[in-house]
């Protein structure tokens, strides 16, 4: 009833009826300006993008900018950058390139989780177009609209070291398996883990790359030793 903005739902055991609101009130999507960058990528692409970062992001009111996930893309590859300023990841793809020159956006924590929901994982075609206050990703019957943060992304390059010749391969499950039974040994930092009422203490870990061995030493829980196998391709000791 466009009256009374009175809806009526009507099924085969039921009659509801709920109070609406008038579609005047909607407010009203903005539009892009002329001046917008037009871009084609993956669907598959973005999305891994997103999940390989958006667990780095932070929750500070104080930094916008740091809620949010960096999506470079250049004339050789898209990075995807994420920082909470304790971690920090960057993730490139070479299989993506900009044919338009290099862009950037800063796109929000709310709708990377929306886009992480909905996009799908194979390799059809998404359009993205944004200026430097909205963003807009058009793929299959989706087309999701999104401001943008106002700010400057730190310049993370900065604190990842360049020409380090401290490089060595590890198997990743092994690295992680030994470092999740090493942190046990540690507390909730916020000294209610294990031991609610009491203060954290530090656990002090020790990573001797070049033999394999990662140890940890905890006053009130011991030590923890846990080894595994490194193919060293430069000169690295410990960590």
């Amino acid at each position: 009833n466009t009256e009374t903005n009175e809806v009526k739902i009507i099924s085969e055991k039921g009659e509801f009826s709920v109070p609406g609101e008038s579609a005047e009130d909607y407010p009203i999507q903005a539009a892009l300006n002329d001046s917008s960058n037009d871009l084609t990528s993956k669907c598959g692409l973005i999305l891994e993008g997103i999940v390989k970062t958006i667990f780095a992001t932070a929750n500070d009111d104080l930094r916008p900018v740091m809620n949010c996930i960096l999506i470079e893309m250049n004339e050789d590859n898209f990075t995807f950058v994420a920082s909470d300023a304790h971690k920090l990841v960057r993730y490139k793809r070479f299989d993506a390139k900009s044919e338009n020159g290099q862009f950037s956006l800063i796109l929000p924590k709310k709708p990377a989780l929306m886009l992480k929901n909905i996009l799908p994982k194979d390799d059809s075609e998404l359009k993205i177009s944004f200026n430097d206050k909205m963003a807009c990703f058009v793929f299959g019957d989706y087309k999701m609209t999104s401001t943008l943060v106002e700010g400057r992304f730190p310049n993370y390059n900065s604190v990842i070291p360049q020409n380090n010749p401290k490089k060595i391969i590890i198997e990743k499950k092994e690295l992680y398996n030994s470092l999740r039974r090493v942190s046990v040994m540690a507390n909730h930092p916020s000294g209610g883990g294990r031991n609610p009422g009491k203060t954290a203490e530090t656990c002090q870990c020790c990573m001797d790359i070049q033999s394999g061995i990662c140890s940890a030493r905890s006053c009130s829980s011991g030590v923890f030793r846990a080894e595994w196998d490194v193919y060293e391709l430069g000169t690295c000791q410990c960590l």
